[in-house]
């Protein structure tokens, strides 16, 4: 293929006459770009005895032929044009203000090559605050002649990019737009950057977002189609349920420190009062809090998820080992208001008893059929959904004191006979695997879960109905575990 042949640019360089040895710099630096392909036009190539040089400059900076103008800048160049004395004798090559006012003044590109005392560049007055070039020293042109040619041959390094495609989400009638957007954007230019203040960062961001709850709360009459207004507000709170898969997604790939993941886990303490009634309402229905509920369910099971899948076990344990202050609890229930982490796992009644019926949907569970519904994350998929679902639901069995106490009741797990045996249990089967599977069931070994189990059993905690007719044995892939 014939490559385009490319047109060469014509530009004139004006300067000042300052001294022999400035004359021959501007001759060196015409002759190099003639070698770059640039047409150069100087008075010492182009003029003969008896032309007007006055005429000559002033037809070259109008000429349409002429693409760039070329000013050399130093001291006495930047002097004569103030005063107006170029245009006579050997001075006829200095620009005036009558002349660069005459053509668009992009077509003029000063190169400054001399600074004052104070530093301040050496320019005419009327080329007002005009990006220059820099080529005062041998080093400043080394590094800065790409820069010239660049402009002289209109290829700026960067670029506009092309418009692109307006995101979706602008087109959508959601009703909602993110009001916590913007300080995700900070953070994660602080963890790229790697700035010092990302814990901070986390903190600020998650306040944010805990207060745009608000925005969510429900006060509407509890009547026969309530539950559909429990859907709604969970729909419409999906961009900021997705926003968080972004954040945590992006956290758990970048960061490790303890500090970040202790912000977090603040925040989903806090998160809790959500579930309850506020402070400031006497009269309520625990319906009008249901959205809540099932949004603090899918935040907890994202978040463990996303953990799970970028490796970061130690940090998972952090929501799952430590207490949880429940302050709604502490003030009107069970005294102290400590809960574990299954105080996430909550029941809606407006979906799971009253929707359910309404409906006949021949579901388990309301809740576990929403989160299918809506996960369509990439790579945080309703499989590994499940598969967090179920270590939780061990997690919590494998440490009950009694089959009265608290438990992770694992919807999802109907949908699991679908899946196979879940990626970290078989995985597990590796001895070196085996010890994150340790670290989030809390277990010191292989027998120690074999035992834990057992006594599970025994105490009739393993008969939820979600697993069918599969056991828990086979989604652990329990005889495998740590075999080689």
């Amino acid at each position: 293929m014939t490559e385009e042949k490319r047109v060469s640019p014509r530009a004139f360089i004006s300067y000042s006459w300052s001294s022999p040895q400035h004359e021959q710099w501007v001759l060196d630096l015409a002759g190099r770009l003639v070698n770059d392909s640039v047409d150069v036009i100087l008075d010492k190539w182009e003029l003969r005895e008896g032309q007007d040089k006055y005429s000559f400059m002033e037809r070259m900076v109008t000429d349409e032929s002429v693409s760039k103008v070329l000013v050399i800048c130093d001291k006495q160049y930047a002097e004569k044009a103030n005063k107006r004395k170029g245009g006579v004798g050997t001075e006829s090559q200095i620009i005036s203000r009558e002349v660069y006012e005459k053509v668009d003044q992009k077509k003029f590109i000063a190169r400054v090559t001399e600074y004052d005392e104070n530093g301040k560049e050496y320019v005419p007055a009327f080329f007002g605050g005009r990006i220059f070039i820099d080529m005062s020293t041998d080093e400043k042109l080394y590094e800065n002649y790409n820069q010239l040619l660049r402009a002289i041959y209109d290829k700026p390094l960067h670029v506009k990019p092309a418009l692109g495609t307006p995101p979706s989400f602008l087109f959508e009638d959601t009703g909602i737009v993110s009001k916590t957007a913007h300080k995700l954007a900070l953070l994660k230019r602080a963890v790229q950057e790697d700035k010092s203040h990302v814990a901070g960062l986390v903190t600020d961001y998650l306040r944010h977002y805990l207060s745009v709850l608000e925005d969510f709360r429900l006060d509407e009459p509890v009547n026969n189609d309530f539950d559909d207004k429990v859907v709604a507000s969970i729909e419409r709170f999906l961009l900021y349920r997705d926003e968080f898969i972004d954040f945590i997604v992006f956290i758990s790939t970048y960061r490790e420190d303890e500090r970040v993941y202790q912000e977090i886990f603040e925040f989903f303490q806090s998160l809790l009062k959500y579930t309850h009634k506020p402070d400031n309402v006497s009269s309520w229905y625990e319906e009008l809090f249901d959205n809540y509920r099932f949004i603090a369910f899918e935040l907890f099971i994202y978040n463990m998820t996303a953990l799970i899948n970028n490796q970061k076990f130690e940090q998972a344990n952090i929501f799952l080992s430590q207490a949880y202050y429940d302050s709604y609890l502490a003030e009107r229930a069970r005294g102290e208001g400590i809960v574990t982490f299954c105080a996430f796992d909550l029941y809606p009644e407006s979906l799971e008893a009253h929707r359910k019926n309404r409906l006949r949907m021949n579901v388990r569970s309301v809740t576990a059929e929403l989160l299918r519904q809506r996960a369509h994350h990439d790579v945080l998929n309703f499989k590994r959904l499940i598969q967090t679902d179920f270590i939780l639901y061990l997690r919590s069995i494998l440490h009950l004191p009694n089959q009265y106490s608290d438990w992770w009741s694992a919807r999802t797990v109907g949908y699991a006979q679908y899946h196979g045996i879940f990626e970290l249990f078989a995985k597990s089967t590796s001895r070196k695997y085996f010890k994150n599977l340790m670290i989030l069931l809390d277990i010191e070994s292989k027998q120690d879960l074999v035992d834990r189990y057992k006594a599970a059993v025994e105490k009739g905690q393993m008969t939820d109905p979600g697993f069918r007719r599969i056991s828990p044995e086979w989604f652990m892939n329990l005889d495998k575990l740590d075999t080689f």
